[in-house]
């Protein structure tokens, strides 16, 4: 008998995987995923708990994921954002580190993939190692915990399914 998965995975919000659990909640499978962003081929990852008791193949994620975690841009430099549904309707939030993990962390940094671009401030910019324990936390709680910040996505600010 087989375990059945609890989250789904998509590059580039294409096709969608499951991601099968495993003694370290997913880690290393988030972490190739992360470090295959090139910025270019490969630009997008996001990660969604599927619906309690039903597989991949008996959902919709087009319609039906609409609280994520993911993430744009390259194993280098990329965003981070979460997508939830709050008291008045969904929130789409940017994720940062503490402002004291990295120097001036309001530098702005534009982070680019496929054909789109944002910026954001150095605090919200992760590299895939940086980025793999937040995911695996959100894999395993699906929340964002402390010391992560987030901050509402701007209006002019595109989201990282572009």
């Amino acid at each position: 008998m087989s375990i059945m998965a609890t989250h789904a995975f998509s590059m580039n919000g294409r096709l969608w995987a499951e991601l099968r659990e495993s003694n370290d909640s997913g880690s290393a499978e988030i972490a190739r995923m992360l470090h295959r962003l090139d910025g270019i081929e490969r630009f997008s990852f996001i990660l969604w708990r599927l619906p309690e008791g039903r597989p991949l193949d008996q959902t919709s994620p087009e319609t039906e994921a609409t609280e994520y975690m993911q993430s744009a841009g390259s194993f280098r430099e990329m965003t981070v954002e979460v997508r939830r549904i709050g008291e008045s309707g969904p929130e789409h939030l940017v994720v940062g580190r503490p402002r004291n993990w990295v120097d001036d962390p309001d530098e702005p940094v534009t982070i680019t993939w496929s054909e789109h671009e944002v910026v954001v401030a150095r605090h919200e910019v992760f590299t895939a190692d940086a980025a793999t324990p937040l995911f695996a936390a959100y894999y395993k709680t699906g929340s964002v915990l402390p010391p992560y910040s987030l901050r509402p996505l701007r209006d002019n600010e595109v989201g990282s399914q572009g």
